[in-house]
């Protein structure tokens, strides 16, 4: 008896260690552990899990009550940001969602909600409902519902568009299911489905009927598969020296934006705001290969591809295809196309409507014959919509002003060349 109790210790623990050891990242493509969530009596570690103020606290429900659907969290983006709301400041110090470090940069996996904070915050990004955190739902949208849409504000969590439980895959044959062959790996890094497993949807991504249990309005089911894209493995991070590049494949990007937007692009339409999941062309495509910044149409490697105004790549699904394909300075070709995540960022940013980079003012000014996001006091050259220096660059990812022009115009002229 003794010996097949330790075959089976054995046994769990080579399971247990075998598959954390090959684990990408803590979903690896699904499900994470049930406790990393949910608390069954709300007694792990003897803490109180479940907040209901807008301060972080740890002290207003008793040991032995938790909160909806017994998460760690008063509400699901509190318990998803728990995790993906934390900022490493300094060795062990953390700043959670919070403007004490003069620039937000939660640059965790899905992070920049901190944008949030500032002031003009409820235009910076997708506005969340997570009370932990102090995030509500934005009121001032028309009718209270998505631009272009209908899905309410007031239900917008994390889970809106992550399948919290990572059920959707992407099976051997290429196609989308949310049951079928075993996940066996993350599908966000450029891992393809083997015979007989399959990798996760990009980013947990909701697939073909996803839609929280808590939304229950059968209308607002998704109807697109999950985005193809391949990430680094260093995604998110400061681009002072090198460019974070995520490729985007399939010619469909910019639907699955469109389910909770979908009159935002509908072709004919009086609010047909700019084109969508469309080959760039000759044309297009060969301004953004040229252009490098305003004034400078020379091409070379220092244009090219950039992070800045991504493209997807042509009509291409298959992630090891897509992992790489795309560096910094690359050429793009006319087949690749224009998507929503080209000039939007996917939760926020440090501009008004999640943009990439700013499109009301110059983005430098000039020092001395030297590019400068500190611009002086000349109101028109004046820092980005309210941001400090520091917090421009923090928004462009680190870089330094000097990989611009003085007096750099907006980035739409990657693909537009009108300065």
């Amino acid at each position: 008896m003794k010996l097949k109790i330790s075959l089976i210790v054995i046994a769990v623990a080579l399971v247990t260690f075998g598959m954390s050891g090959a684990a990408f990242a803590f979903h690896n493509g699904g499900v994470a552990a049930c406790e990393s969530c949910h608390t069954m009596h709300n007694s792990k570690d003897g803490k109180v899990m479940s907040r209901v103020t807008n301060t972080i606290v740890t002290n207003n429900l008793v040991i032995g009550q938790a909160g909806i659907m017994l998460l760690q969290g008063s509400d699901q983006s509190s318990t998803c940001l728990n995790c993906h709301g934390a900022n490493k400041a300094t060795a062990g110090s953390y700043t959670i969602l919070s403007l004490a470090q003069t620039v937000p940069t939660q640059r965790t996996p899905g992070g920049d909600f901190a944008w949030l904070k500032l002031p003009s915050g409820s235009k910076k990004g997708h506005s969340i409902v997570a009370v932990d955190y102090g995030l509500t739902a934005e009121t001032t949208k028309a009718g209270n519902v998505a631009p272009g849409g209908t899905y309410p504000v007031a239900a917008l969590n994390c889970i809106s568009c992550h399948d919290p439980h990572g059920k959707f895959r992407k099976l051997s044959t290429g196609g989308f299911s949310m049951s079928g062959e075993p996940i066996a790996s993350s599908g966000s890094y450029g891992a393809d489905p083997t015979s007989g497993e399959a990798v996760g949807a990009y980013r947990l991504l909701g697939g073909k009927t996803y839609m929280p249990k808590s939304l229950a309005n059968p209308a607002l089911a998704f109807d697109e598969d999950a985005i193809s894209a391949a990430a680094p493995n260093t995604y998110n991070a400061s681009e002072a020296a090198t460019e974070i590049v995520v490729n985007y494949g399939d010619s469909s990007a910019g639907a699955w934006c469109q389910q909770c937007h979908p009159k935002m692009h509908m072709s004919g339409s009086a609010i047909n705001v700019h084109p969508n999941d469309q080959a760039l062309g000759s044309t297009i495509s060969g301004i953004y290969n040229s252009y490098v910044k305003t004034g400078d149409m020379g091409g070379g490697a220092a244009a090219g591809y950039t992070s800045l105004v991504p493209v997807a790549y042509d009509n291409i699904t298959t992630n090891s295809q897509l992992a790489g394909h795309f560096t910094k300075g690359a050429a793009i070709a006319s087949s690749d196309r224009v998507m929503c995540l080209s000039c939007h960022r996917a939760h926020a940013s440090g501009f008004d409507y999640m943009l990439r980079f700013p499109i009301v003012e110059v983005m430098t000014g000039d020092q001395g014959g030297i590019s400068s996001y500190q611009t002086g006091t000349d109101p028109a050259k004046s820092a980005v919509s309210g941001l400090t220096p520091a917090m421009m660059q923090a928004a462009l990812y680190d870089r330094p002003a000097t990989n611009f022009a003085i007096e750099q115009r907006t980035l739409c002229n990657k693909c537009h060349a009108k300065d």
